[in-house]
């Protein structure tokens, strides 16, 4: 692809993990909210005590943010004790969404500075073809003529994986340690 297609690609590339990863990590937060309100009192009076401050955020998150009732009305809450679960996979689905963003919001990041660094090679090039008298072809006839490697999601993936796992993992322990 051309300088100008790369540019492109790289704004929406940018966009569209910036979306993906800001949704990802609402929808994420209001479920896990979601999930501790339903299980955070097993009834015991310790529970209670525990259970109180963490009842009344959850009251003023819930009503100071209006403008997030898609999510608290469509994110899912997670059920350990099933996890293949309907809510459970469309949460985990959710949660990868956060992963996914992060790589092609990365992706896009990567070319955007590949491409600032190719524009002040171009503008060093026609500076120095200008200096020893050279007719030169102009910026534009340069840019048509570059080709810009892509750079692949999946490459910024391998190191969201681990992430992905290490928190999991430690989701799970919190959740299995603390008897959810």
């Amino acid at each position: 692809m051309n300088y100008k297609n790369a540019v492109v690609l790289a704004v929406c590339k940018r966009l569209i993990g910036w979306v993906l990863l800001i949704t990802g990590m609402l929808s994420t937060l209001v479920s896990i909210l979601k999930f501790l309100s339903l299980h955070i009192d097993n009834g015991s009076m310790a529970a209670a005590f525990l259970a109180d401050p963490y009842k009344q955020l959850y009251i003023f998150v819930y009503g100071k943010t209006d403008f997030l009732s898609f999510f608290w009305n469509n994110s899912p809450v997670p059920d350990l004790g099933s996890l293949t679960s309907t809510n459970s996979l469309y949460f985990f689905a959710v949660y990868i969404m956060i992963f996914i963003g992060s790589a092609v919001k990365n992706s896009g990041a990567k070319l955007s500075s590949r491409l600032f660094k190719t524009g002040e090679q171009i503008e060093d090039q026609l500076m120095e073809d200008q200096i020893k008298g050279v007719t030169s072809r102009s910026r534009a006839e340069i840019r048509n003529t570059l080709s810009i490697p892509d750079y692949s999601i999946f490459r910024q993936l391998l190191w969201e994986i681990i992430p992905f796992v290490i928190t999991s993992g430690l989701m799970f322990g919190f959740y299995k340690m603390f008897g959810f």
